[in-house]
C-alpha cells in the first residue's frame, strides 16, 4: 500500500488534470463569416461580404494539459449579426474600402436577417460532440452546427496557442448555405453569392479553477 504522504501529490495531480471552465475574453474574440461571389460578371459587379457576430456566448470546458477532453458550445443570436461594417469585413479577411455603400448596407442587413430566419430561428448554435488531436498545437472539433433550425455535422480545425496564461482557439471552416435551406442571393442570374461560405473564429480564453457545469 502506498504511504499516505505519497498519496497527496498523486491526488493533487489527478485534481489538476480535471477539466475546468475557461473564461472567454469577449473583447479579444471574434466570430465572422465571409461570402464570396461567382457568375459571368462577378469580376466587375457585386461584392464579397463580411458578417460579424457583435454578441455571442461560448462555453469551453477543458483540461489544458489534455485538450482531447475538451467540450465547446457556442451560441450566436442572429439579430446580433452585422454585415459589411468595417469590423465585419476586416474579421472576414476583406478590405473595408471594397465593400458596398453605406446606403446599400442598410438594405442588405434586413435581407440577411430574413434569409437566416431571425424571427423564427433566433439562434445559431454549435456544440462539439468529439475532439481529436491533429498535429502539434491543433485539434479538430466535430459536432452539429444549427442554422435556421436545421443541423449539419461539421469538422472544425482549431489552432491552439497559449501566451501569458491565455489560450487562443482560432481557425476557419467552410459550410454550404443550401444545407440550411438558404438560397444564395442572385443578381439577374449573372452575379450571385457562392453557396459555400467561410466561417472565421478566434476565441481568447483563460482557464479558471471552477469545475465544468
Amino acid at each position: 500500500m502506498r504511504p499516505a504522504g505519497l498519496l497527496i501529490p498523486v491526488i493533487a495531480a489527478a485534481a489538476a488534470a480535471a477539466p475546468v471552465s475557461f473564461e472567454v475574453q469577449r473583447e479579444r474574440s471574434t466570430i465572422a463569416v465571409r461570402t464570396d461571389k461567382t457568375g459571368l460578371l462577378s469580376f466587375a459587379a457585386g461584392h464579397k461580404h463580411g458578417i460579424i457576430a457583435t454578441q455571442f456566448s461560448a462555453r469551453i470546458c477543458a483540461d489544458p494539459a489534455n485538450l482531447e477532453q475538451a467540450a465547446v458550445s457556442i451560441v450566436v443570436p442572429v439579430s446580433a449579426l452585422r454585415i459589411d461594417s468595417p469590423e465585419a469585413r476586416q474579421a472576414a479577411g476583406l478590405s473595408p474600402s471594397d465593400g458596398p455603400k453605406a446606403s446599400d448596407v442598410q438594405k442588405i442587413q434586413p435581407k440577411m436577417l430574413d434569409r437566416l430566419g431571425a424571427g423564427e430561428h433566433p439562434q445559431i448554435r454549435f456544440e462539439s460532440s468529439s475532439v481529436r488531436q491533429s498535429g502539434a498545437g491543433t485539434i479538430v472539433l466535430t459536432g452539429p452546427l444549427t442554422v435556421r433550425g436545421r443541423s449539419t455535422p461539421v469538422s472544425v480545425p482549431v489552432a491552439v496557442k497559449q501566451a501569458g496564461g491565455v489560450y487562443t482557439f482560432s481557425g476557419k471552416f467552410p459550410v454550404r448555405q443550401t444545407v440550411f435551406g438558404i438560397t444564395p442571393e442572385s443578381i439577374a442570374g449573372v452575379v450571385k453569392v457562392e453557396d459555400p461560405v467561410t466561417v472565421f473564429f478566434s476565441l481568447a480564453a483563460r482557464p479558471t479553477t471552477a469545475a465544468c457545469k
